[in-house]
C-alpha cells in the first residue's frame, strides 16, 4: 500500500507542475518531462552455499521509478530535477556479493522502498568564455564503459553531489570534477582530544579526464586521459582511512549499427589505470602505502549483412592482487565508483567487492552478440573464465595456494518494442572451483541467476 501511494504522490507532483511549465513556455524559459518505470523478476540459486540440497532458492522483483524535469530557463541556464522511488515488491534484497571471502550473499531482509532527491542541479553555459560550462549540485557521471565512474542504471543509478565544469572546442573536451560522496565527523571522538579518529570523516574524489576524438583511416575513435584523488574519511577496520591518487588512459571505437560495421569491422575497448597513496590506520595514526592497478582490454570483429549485424569478441579484465601480505603495503585495486553489473558476467556473483581478496581476480571472456534491424533484437552467448590474479600469497602462517574461481555461461536477449520500451531476459550459470568452495569434498554445485526486465523510459 505504501509503494502504490509513494508512486501516486510522484504521478501527482508531475501533474501538478504542468500549468507551471506551461507558464513558463509562454515566456523565455522551456520545460521538458522525463521519466523511467522498471521492473525486473530475478531468480537466484546457489549463491550462499553451492549446494542443490540447501534450501537458497530467492525470487524476487526490484523496481526504479523515477520522474523528473529539466528547464531552459534562458539560453544560458539550464536546471534539472528528478525524483526517485526505488526497492523490491515483497522485500529488499541486494543480489551482490559481501566484502569477505569466500564470499557470501548479502543477507535479504524486508525494508521499505526509498523516496529521494535523484537529481537537482543547474547548468550554466557560456560560464567562462564560450566554451565552458559549468553544472553544480546533483548529478549523473559516466565516463566510458563506467571502470571508474559509473551510473549502475542495472540497480539504482549512482549519482554525485558537488560540481562538474567541461571546456568544449572542435575535437576534444576537458572535464573537471570535484564531489562530496559523504559529509561528517565521528561524534562520539571529535570533542575529545587526543583524538586520532576524530574529525572529518568526509568522502570526496577530484579531478580531470581530457577527452579526444581521432580518426584512425576509416575508424573514428576516442581516448580518455584522466587522474582522480580520492580520500576516505570514514574509519574502515583494518583498512583505516585510504587516499590514493587513480590515473589512466581509455581508448575505444565502438560498433553502434550496420553503417559502422561496414566503414571498419574492428571494434576495441583498451583501459589500464594504476593507483598510489597510502592507508592511515585510523586507531594508530599509521600509514601504509597503498598501490593498485586495472586492466580491461577487448576486442571484437563485426560483419554486416542483411539486416544483421554478427560481432565476435574476446576479453580480459585483471584486478592486481597482494602476494605479500607480511609486509607494510597494501596492493590490490581500488574501485571508485564502478559499474559492476554483467563486468564479471551476468551472474554478478563477485561483483566490485571481490577485490577484498588479497589475490585478486582475472577474467576472460569470449562470445557472440547478433544485432539484428540496428539493435531492435539483440541476442548473444558469453563463456568466462575466473582465476585469482595471483594464485601464491604470503602470510604470516606460509605461502598459501589459492586456486581458479571457476567458469560460467550467460546466455541473454534484448528486444526493442519501441524507442521508449524494451524487454530483456538472461540467464548465468556460475560453475565454481576449489577457489570459491575451498575443496576438500565441499558443495559445488553451480550458481544459477535468471533476469526479466521490462524498462519504459520518456523524455
Amino acid at each position: 500500500m505504501r509503494k502504490t501511494l509513494v508512486l501516486a504522490v510522484l504521478a501527482l507532483m508531475v501533474l501538478a507542475s504542468l500549468p507551471l511549465a506551461q507558464a513558463a513556455d509562454s515566456g523565455d524559459s522551456k520545460w521538458t518531462f522525463n521519466g523511467e518505470l522498471r521492473t525486473r523478476e530475478e531468480h537466484l540459486q546457489n549463491y550462499s552455499d553451492f549446494d542443490d540440497n540447501a534450501n537458497d532458492l530467492v525470487d524476487f522483483m526490484p523496481y526504479r521509478a523515477r520522474i523528473g524535469m529539466n528547464g531552459q530557463l534562458s539560453n544560458n541556464v539550464m536546471v534539472g530535477l528528478a525524483v526517485q522511488s526505488f526497492g523490491v515488491w515483497g522485500f529488499n534484497g541486494d543480489p551482490r556479493q559481501s566484502s569477505s571471502f569466500p564470499p557470501t550473499q548479502q543477507n535479504f531482509t524486508t525494508s521499505p522502498e526509498q523516496t529521494t532527491l535523484y537529481l537537482g542541479n543547474v547548468t550554466l553555459n557560456h560560464f567562462i568564455g564560450n566554451n565552458f560550462s559549468v553544472t553544480v549540485g546533483r548529478q549523473e557521471h559516466m565516463e566510458g564503459t563506467g571502470l571508474i565512474f559509473g551510473n549502475e542504471e542495472f540497480y539504482n543509478g549512482t549519482v554525485y553531489d558537488g560540481a562538474t565544469g567541461q571546456w568544449k572546442f572542435k575535437n576534444w573536451e576537458l572535464t573537471g570534477l570535484a564531489y562530496i560522496v559523504r559529509e561528517g565527523f565521528d561524534p562520539t571522538t571529535f570533542f575529545t582530544p587526543p583524538c586520532t579518529t576524530c574529525g572529518s570523516e568526509d568522502t570526496r574524489v577530484w579531478g580531470a579526464t581530457g577527452h579526444l576524438h581521432f580518426d584512425l583511416g576509416k575508424a573514428k575513435t576516442n581516448l580518455d586521459v584522466y587522474a582522480y584523488d580520492l580520500y576516505d574519511g570514514v574509519p574502515a577496520s583494518p583498512a583505516g582511512k585510504p587516499d590514493f591518487v587513480t590515473y589512466g588512459g581509455h581508448w575505444w571505437r565502438p560498433v553502434d549499427n550496420k553503417a559502422d560495421a561496414k566503414a571498419f569491422p574492428v571494434d576495441w575497448n583498451a583501459e589500464i589505470a594504476l593507483q598510489n597513496g597510502h592507508v592511515r590506520d585510523s586507531a594508530t595514526n599509521a600509514s601504509s602505502r597503498l598501490t593498485g592497478s586495472i586492466i580491461d582490454l577487448s576486442a571484437g570483429w563485426n560483419i554486416a549483412g542483411g539486416n544483421m549485424v554478427h560481432r565476435f569478441f574476446v576479453g580480459a579484465i585483471e584486478e592486481s592482487g597482494d602476494k605479500d601480505l607480511t609486509d607494510n603495503k597494501i596492493k590490490g585495486w581500488s574501485d571508485l565508483f564502478m559499474s559492476v553489473h554483467g563486468r564479471f558476467g551476468g551472474a554478478d556473483f563477485f561483483g566490485s567487492n571481490f577485490a577484498a581478496h588479497s589475490a585478486g581476480i582475472t577474467a576472460w571472456r569470449a562470445g557472440y552478440v547478433g544485432s539484428m534491424k540496428d539493435g531492435k533484437h539483440k541476442f548473444g552467448a558469453t563463456f568466462w573464465s575466473f582465476m585469482p590474479t595471483e594464485d601464491k600469497l604470503t602470510t604470516g602462517l606460509g605461502t598459501v595456494k589459492v586456486d581458479d574461481y571457476g567458469t560460467e555461461i550467460d546466455l541473454g536477449y534484448k528486444y526493442q518494442y519501441t524507442d521508449n520500451v524494451y524487454f530483456g531476459a538472461g540467464v548465468a550459470e556460475l560453475s565454481p572451483k576449489d577457489g570459491l568452495t575451498g575443496g576438500a569434498g565441499a558443495p559445488n554445485d553451480s550458481v544459477f541467476r535468471a533476469v526479466g526486465v521490462l524498462d519504459v523510459k520518456w523524455k
